[in-house]
């Protein structure tokens, strides 16, 4: 923007007027994504979406019924080193997306390695119980 090509020493008189007219809106934004966004809990059944203010959560996907998982970057999302990570069905229908995430690539890594510690644990589970009554016997 130049829109006044006058400088004030080094300062484009643009750039200090935009500046103090746009700074309000700065705390303003920041205030309502906390107010009404959402945070993610992953526990080792299920992945959770929590309002930011609340106690209800507002989705929660069972392990189970995720396949797979897939990363996408926004424009503007790569610089801050954020994505969103959408968790699928076996049809390819998504079942989550986890918008804005911080590093998405460690949690789509966490997600399937807690879909696989989970599958691991439950036939591990399926073998005790298959094998308790023989044992009994």
């Amino acid at each position: 923007l130049n829109l006044l090509p006058l400088r004030l020493g080094r300062v484009r008189l643009t750039h200090l007027l935009f500046g103090a007219v746009l700074m309000p809106v700065a705390p303003v934004l920041y205030a309502a994504q906390k107010l009404m966004g959402q945070r993610y809990r992953l526990t080792e059944a299920a992945v959770e979406a929590w309002p930011m203010v609340g106690t209800n959560h507002r989705a929660r996907i069972e392990l189970d019924r995720i396949a797979t998982s897939e990363v996408r970057v926004r424009r503007g999302q790569r610089f801050y080193n954020a994505g969103d990570v959408h968790l699928l069905a076996a049809d390819g229908s998504p079942l989550l997306v986890l918008e804005g995430v911080p590093h998405p690539e460690r949690v789509q890594t966490l997600v399937d390695n807690l879909r696989t510690a989970k599958r691991q644990r439950d036939a591990a589970l399926a073998t005790i119980a298959a094998r308790s009554p023989a044992a009994a016997s």
